[in-house]
């Protein structure tokens, strides 16, 4: 057996085809880097699109109400790219992330009243709390503006645990608990960011403090008790808010910032290794459809066959060979996107450990890179092995690489479909599918599965009873099949 499958690799690997595919996969990732590296030092800017947009209302030229209702809202974020060259770092400076809440409503006021309503005195108020936020950024460093809002703050928590000794209604005491959390959260994240030198700016750094404050709010609105979710929508939410909140808060608590280009290696790596690569899928359905298929093809089959080994143990050796090769062409991928991104980025990332919050410990916990990368192609392993598997049948019984290669991609994206309807149905019976449960990376770290009526054993048993079952009957029909007209 272990000489057939010896044999099976010298011929797949003597096939153009195996290293078209490994040229692709270079090239595919090189060029996807290529192009990261680039929008990376590419600065866009909103003014040159916008002004062509506004310049007929800048000039006067439009004078229909509607059509001016219109063009106010391009009016808009023309004036927020006239702010942001009022700052040398423009969109990326602290300045002009601070003032695009704080002045929003003062350009909306100020292009109002001089398009729409003609009213001068309103405008002129405007224009002068604008220009007195314009003037507070640039006279103050960022220190001193987080300082003063902590101050704020501060007070205002203060002025609500007083109101809050004399309120005896339940439900106002829960409200007003409600705001003095929010305000606990919003102190909590300038403390992040003073202690830590963390410009509120757009850097990864930033919205670390940004995802901490604001998920931490919004999960104020949640029940931590899931047994009381009826809607599994809002328990998915609920689930999404208290990751992004909790992971935030272990990062910002132990100074995990990570890299902060914009090239991440284990972000782009992320993007592999949680959904199915699609390259690897057509060198896995090319590999098993055409391993049998090729035999028939070329001749091949009645000389092989002549061989001292039964029909089981060449099909067994091809199916084997067929899912080796076709793990091996998946870790080749993964591996090139660690050298090929890691050469633009380094690989300082792959040393660190990733922060994971996981639901059945409801806690953060640390994983290396290596491990996490293993345990996402791990779960995702049955989806390639079964429509591998999809390929081998067809490739085996019918003795066509093309119709194998067709039928297994039409069983991916019947998968698709199928797995979309599920998201709008209740049809339990959906569950056994196997489509419905290839894919096993919803459930690490205690996830939700991707449809409601599946669990983790159940998929377990489909993907496994599935491959068990294309196999049997690839072999029953192959010791059925007449060779002697091939």
């Amino acid at each position: 057996m272990i000489k057939l499958i010896k044999n099976e690799f010298v011929k797949l690997f003597h096939k153009k085809a195996i290293y078209i595919l490994i040229f692709l996969t270079i090239l595919l990732i090189g060029f996807e880097t290529f192009i990261t590296k680039i929008n990376e030092n590419f600065i866009y800017s909103d003014e040159e699109y916008y002004s062509k947009i506004v310049e007929p209302l800048l000039n006067g030229e439009v004078t229909d109400y509607s059509e001016i209702q219109v063009l106010l809202d391009d009016k808009y974020y023309y004036d927020l790219s006239q702010l942001a060259k009022e700052f040398k770092k423009g969109q990326n400076s602290w300045e002009y992330v601070y003032l695009v809440d704080k002045v929003g409503s003062y350009i909306t006021c100020m292009n109002e009243n001089k398009y729409l309503y003609k009213n001068d005195k309103k405008y002129n108020e405007c224009q002068k709390s604008y220009d007195e936020e314009l003037k507070y950024v640039k006279n103050n460093s960022w220190q001193d503006v987080l300082k003063s809002e902590k101050n704020e703050y501060e007070k205002s928590k203060q002025e609500l645990e007083s109101t809050f000794k004399s309120l005896a209604n339940g439900e106002e005491k829960d409200e007003v608990t409600k705001e003095i959390k929010i305000l606990e959260y919003r102190i909590a994240g300038i403390n992040y960011s003073l202690n830590d030198n963390i410009e509120p700016n757009t850097s990864k750094k930033a919205q670390l403090v940004s995802t901490y404050v604001n998920q931490a709010i919004v999960y104020l609105d949640y029940n931590e008790d899931e047994s009381t979710y009826k809607n599994r929508a809002l328990l998915e939410e609920k689930r999404n808010v208290e990751k992004e909140y909790k992971e935030a808060k272990y990062k910002l608590d132990n100074k995990m910032y990570g890299n902060d280009k914009d090239i991440s290696l284990i972000e782009m790596l992320n993007s592999s290794v949680t959904t199915p690569i699609f390259l690897v899928i057509i060198a896995a359905i090319m590999i098993a459809g055409s391993i049998m298929a090729d035999e028939y093809s070329k001749g091949t089959i009645k000389q092989l066959l002549l061989r001292p080994y039964t029909r089981s143990q060449i099909l067994f050796s091809k199916f084997i060979t067929a899912l080796l090769v076709s793990i091996m062409f998946l870790l080749f991928y993964i591996l090139s996107e660690v050298i090929i991104y890691g050469f633009i980025t380094g690989y300082k990332e792959l040393s660190l450990p990733i922060v994971m919050y996981d639901y059945n410990l409801s806690k953060v916990v640390l994983i290396s890179a290596w491990k996490y990368i293993g345990l996402y192609i791990l779960a995702l392993l049955p989806f390639y092995v079964i429509l591998l598997s999809v390929a081998f049948l067809i490739g085996s019984t019918i003795g066509s690489s093309v119709v194998a290669f067709i039928v297994a991609f039409v069983t991916y994206f019947f998968g698709n479909i199928v797995s979309g309807f599920a998201s709008v149905t209740n049809v339990a019976a959906l569950k056994f599918l196997p489509m419905m449960n290839w894919d096993l990376s919803a459930y690490l770290f205690g996830g939700l599965p991707t449809f409601k009526y599946c669990n983790f054993k159940l998929a377990l048993i489909v993907d496994i009873v599935t491959i068990v079952i294309l196999f049997v009957l690839a072999l029953v029909l192959f010791k059925r099949k007449n060779i002697t007209n091939q």
